[in-house]
């Protein structure tokens, strides 16, 4: 991958990371990610919906389990 490309590609992930980091401390919250989807969905899914997509976000993506999503080690 080029150089171009990788800093686009963190670009554009940091910028993200910033719209969901709601209280700009750094990483995301499972709490944040929630009001996010309930944003974006305009509450139109089941609590119980929005709990499982939670889970599954935060399995994959929160590195060290502690609830919370950084950037670290995200880019690429």
């Amino acid at each position: 991958m080029t150089t171009h490309l990788y800093c686009l590609i963190a670009l554009k992930m940091a910028v993200s990371f910033k719209l969901y980091d709601l209280d700009g401390v750094g990483f995301i919250k499972r709490q944040e990610v929630k009001q996010m989807f309930i944003a974006l969905l305009c509450e139109s899914v089941a609590d119980e919906t929005n709990e499982i997509i939670l889970d599954k976000t935060f399995m994959e993506a929160d590195e060290n389990q502690d609830g919370k999503i950084n950037l670290s080690g995200r880019i690429l």
